[in-house]
């Protein structure tokens, strides 16, 4: 009778521990999925990327591309990208926020797929100079968002400057293509809370920039970045929002200095374009 007894308990013993087994693989599977889900219904919460980004970005946009390669929390964060339901987010502006953040990561991702591995070549790079699928990486290279395939094109002209909600051309200071003459790469997510404010800080930025923006008031010359060649009809259209009459109508709402919003308020303004420097904006 001992002995069967001690078979017993030993049943009852087994019994237990695969049940507690099972709840607690059930409680990591359920903590493993809500990693990977909106903070809130309707939101999404880019902390992995805003530690990335504050971890691996200097103040002047260069990226240390060798300890973003080796980022547990950089591969988490695509890893939500291809999770999330787009449709699921709120409004426009948590929209705008997710496909800012989205086009900068999956930017980062695309060159470390692409970069030689010669370290020393690094500086070397330009991402306009290389080719996936025998096109651009912009046109070429696809990622899985929410279980759809896009292109880095595809995020910047189909979805942001086509949707309505999303057409802020300030987005052209916000999406940084990984060269040295793109705007900086700011170190910090953006947010579907303050996502205008934000692009608003991150145009006083460019505007400030001297590398991007130089305005010569005793000859009505602005010398500007070749994204205003570009894209500077979005900053003049209405059906983007906010726009002005003009570029240095727009640039006067993000000029510091007051004589210099009267003048670009006044008159006929001649516009030339810096050199786009295509080198990688690596950290030195």
């Amino acid at each position: 009778m001992r002995f069967k007894g001690w078979q017993v308990s030993v049943r009852r013993t087994s019994r237990a521990m695969a049940w507690l087994v099972l709840a607690a693989s059930l409680v990591f599977a359920q903590v493993a999925w809500a990693s990977l889900q909106p903070a809130e219904l309707g939101e999404f919460d880019h902390k992995l990327w805003d530690a990335v980004l504050r971890e691996h970005v200097n103040e002047k946009g260069r990226v240390d591309y060798a300890a973003v390669q080796k980022d547990e929390q950089f591969d988490r964060y695509l890893e939500q990208l291809e999770a999330v339901d787009v449709k699921q987010l709120k409004n426009a502006d948590e929209r705008l926020a997710f496909w800012i953040n989205a086009y900068n990561a999956l930017t980062i991702r695309a060159v470390l797929d692409t970069l030689p591995a010669d370290q020393s070549k690094w500086a070397e790079y330009r991402i306009i100079d290389q080719k996936v699928n025998g096109t651009s990486i912009w046109k070429g290279r696809k990622f899985d968002i929410g279980g759809e395939q896009h292109t880095l094109d595809d995020i910047e002209h189909n979805v942001i400057r086509k949707r309505d909600g999303l057409r802020d051309p300030r987005i052209h200071v916000a999406l940084v293509c990984a060269a040295k003459g793109c705007p900086y790469l700011w170190n910090r997510a953006f947010s579907g809370a303050e996502v205008r404010e934000q692009l608003a800080a991150a145009m006083r930025r460019f505007a400030a920039n001297d590398k991007q923006v130089k305005i010569e008031k005793s000859s009505k010359t602005i010398t500007i970045s070749k994204i205003f060649e570009w894209y500077g009809t979005d900053f003049a259209n209405p059906k983007f929002f906010p726009h002005g009459k003009s570029i240095p109508i727009f640039l006067a709402e993000y000029v510091s200095d007051q004589s210099t919003v009267a003048a670009l308020r006044r008159g006929k303004w001649t516009i030339g374009y810096f050199e786009y420097d295509w080198h990688l904006n690596i950290q030195e």
